[in-house]
């Protein structure tokens, strides 16, 4: 699918369309990772022009926050926001970065809120051994 990740063991992978899920077994944590051949130069303004949509898609959206940040790819941008998922307020990680002139990647975490905390640092050791199929 155009990448190399690591996934915590027991986790269920599915895919749909340009995306791969892994699933926590029993529990509320997922991963998306979908990836683009055609990515956005600038992918906080590519968030912020989505965000407006996202209330339709899901259940009591909240949004929290969109923002870009350094990152040894050529554009990097989080959109958190909250939702309910089954009854369990979900706390939401979207992350799109660009690792090549035709390539570029949204890592979606989601985790219960209550564990938002300490789930936080699973997602930033993902992404840091994150590598793409292409780059430039």
């Amino acid at each position: 699918m155009g990448f190399k990740v690591p996934i915590p063991d027991g986790w269920r992978r599915s895919t749909s369309g340009t995306s791969v899920i892994y699933q926590e077994p029993d529990g509320v944590r997922e991963l998306l990772i979908d990836r683009t051949d055609t990515p956005k130069r600038d992918a906080e303004a590519d968030w912020r022009s989505q965000e407006p949509n996202r209330k339709n898609l899901v259940r009591d959206y909240k949004y929290i926050d969109i923002s870009s940040f350094e990152c040894k790819w050529r554009t990097c941008a989080d959109w958190d926001w909250l939702e309910t998922r089954d009854g369990t307020r979900i706390r939401v990680r979207n992350r799109a970065f660009v690792t090549a002139s035709n390539r570029g990647f949204a890592l979606r975490w989601e985790v219960a809120n209550r564990d938002w905390d300490e789930e936080l640092a699973n997602f930033e050791m993902i992404f840091r051994e994150f590598v793409p199929d292409r780059q430039d």
